[in-house]
Parts: C-alpha cells; sequence; structure tokens
C-alpha cells in the first residue's frame, strides 16, 4: 500500500473524532507532525547503516520519540475527553503540556547535552516496585552519556557494554534466580579485564576499587528494595537511594576520567551533577509529586 494510502486512511480515522475538526485541530497537527518527525529521523538513522550514531544522533532521535510520542498522547487524550473519559499522560513521561519538557529529556539536555543526576533525582518514584526501573532507566542514560564524552575507542566501548551487562546481574538476584552467583562471577571477571585494559594492565588501581564498590552498593540496594513490594518508600529508603546512585555514578565518573586521561583527553565530570549531588543525600530533593 502507498504511502498516500495509508495516509488517507489515517486522516480518515482521526476525522471520526469530534475533536479533530476535520483535521484541522491542534491536536491532529500535533499527531501529524509528530508522525513525520519520527518517520524523517528514522530515515536518517537508516542512511547511517552500521556506523556508530554521534551525540548529535542519538540526540536527535530522541527528540523525535517524545514528539512522535506526545502528538500521539495528545491526539488520544483529547479525542478520549471528547467522549467523557479522562486521561492522565503523565506516567508516561511525555508531559502533554508542550511547554514542559520530560524528565529525561530535560535531564539529558539541560546541562549542555550531559546528563544531569540532580535534574534525575527530582523525580523519585514513591513506591518501592518502581525503584528498580527508575534506577535502571537512569544508570543507562548517565553511562551513555559519560561514554560520548570518552575516547572513541573499542577499549572504552567494552568498558560500558561490560557495565551495563554487570549491572543487569542484580536484576536476576532481585528475581530469585538460582544462576546469580554464577553469572556475577562471570561477569565480575569480564568487567575486571575490560577495566585492566583501561589501567594499563597494572592491577586494580584505587580509582577500580572505588568503582567496584559503587556497583556493588547500587547492586545491593536494588535487591533489598525488590522485597519491599508495593510498599511506598520511605524518607530514610529515598535517602539511602540517592546516596547509593550518586556513589555508583561519582565512582564510574572518576574512574572513566582516569582512564581518559591515560589516553590524553579530559573529562569535565562537573556538568554530570555527581558532587553537586552530595547535598542530595542529606534530604534535599523533593519526589515527583512535591514537584
Amino acid at each position: 500500500m502507498e504511502l498516500s494510502e495509508k495516509s488517507e486512511k489515517l486522516f480518515r480515522a482521526m476525522s471520526v473524532f469530534d475533536t479533530s475538526k476535520g483535521g484541522t485541530s491542534d491536536d491532529s497537527w500535533n499527531l501529524v507532525d509528530g508522525l513525520l518527525s519520527m518517520g524523517k529521523g528514522l530515515m536518517e538513522m537508516k542512511k547511517s547503516g552500521s556506523q556508530e550514531l554521534n551525540f548529535e544522533q542519538r540526540k536527535e532521535l530522541i527528540v523525535s520519540m517524545v514528539e512522535w510520542t506526545r502528538g500521539i498522547g495528545l491526539f488520544v487524550k483529547a479525542a478520549s475527553e471528547s467522549k467523557g473519559q479522562s486521561i492522565d499522560l503523565s506516567s508516561f513521561g511525555i508531559d502533554y503540556d508542550n511547554s514542559v519538557e520530560s524528565p529525561i529529556k530535560r535531564a539529558m539536555y539541560e546541562t549542555q547535552g550531559t546528563f544531569s543526576l540532580p535534574h534525575y533525582l527530582e523525580n523519585l518514584p514513591k513506591k518501592a516496585q518502581d525503584v528498580e526501573p527508575f534506577a535502571y532507566n537512569g544508570m543507562s542514560h548517565f553511562i551513555d552519556s559519560l561514554e560520548s564524552k570518552c575516547p572513541a575507542t573499542t577499549e572504552f566501548k567494552d568498558l560500558f557494554v561490560k557495565l551495563e551487562d554487570y549491572m543487569a546481574c542484580f536484576k536476576s538476584a532481585s528475581s530469585g534466580s538460582k544462576d546469580f552467583k554464577v553469572d556475577m562471577s562471570r561477569k565480575s571477571q569480564t568487567l575486571f579485564k575490560a577495566m585492566s585494559v583501561l589501567t594499563g594492565g597494572s592491577g586494580i588501581s584505587v580509582d577500580s576499587w572505588r568503582m567496584l564498590d559503587g556497583l556493588l552498593t547500587m547492586g545491593k540496594f536494588l535487591v533489598d528494595m525488590k522485597k519491599h513490594g508495593s510498599n511506598e518508600i520511605t524518607f530514610e529508603q529515598r535517602t539511602e537511594m540517592v546516596g547509593s546512585m550518586v556513589k555508583w555514578a561519582r565512582s564510574i565518573g572518576l574512574f572513566a576520567r582516569m582512564a581518559s586521561e591515560k589516553k590524553g583527553k579530559t573529562i569535565d565530570l562537573t556538568p554530570f551533577g555527581i558532587f553537586h549531588a552530595r547535598n542530595y543525600g542529606k534530604g534535599n530533593f523533593k519526589t515527583s509529586s512535591e514537584l
């Protein structure tokens, strides 16, 4: 089926809703604009082939997805309200008010393209069951942003792959997997090797020990939080979460900076907020419901 035919069918489906006003409403235009933006982004990515995406390309992809989801969300919300049913889009993280950016987008780009940990921690979850996905989401974005600032070598790429692989072990631990210890031992060895390559094979340095301690602290917290299920997390648990995540991010950042300097590249960790964020461990933070 040709694109023009599919577009016509989509337009007719949209026009069924009163809110569409024949396809001329703001919500209709938001939807169409979001679809076009996402399509354009995917076509541009296709041209890159097997090449590794640079920061600008990743940023464009994220922005396109945000516009796509927001456009669809706005239209569906308006259409549902015209039928007497309200939809809350806030849980999707797309902030249907166009004057407000999503938490992830704001955290990624508010400090010149660097993931800002303090900004991310402003949206702490309230339920224990939401802590793990929140933490892994933040950790993934932090690693991606940090990697973009390191030398673009195979050794650094391998480190960050092994790092995410290692942290994923704690998911199986929290689910009660019997293979956790074996899996952890294997991934610990591969991570240690990746770290050793960047330290020049000089064994475990202070930065290496600090990083391993940060990883284990974060992992232990996630495993413990899993036990609380749907319970609302306490102030002490929120404080522990912030402290664990700050320690985790700071330790990885310091190791990456040390390893990068060995390759002749200096990394400024200030924009990440991993030093300023120590204040958040004393209760100077808010949950998303308190903002």
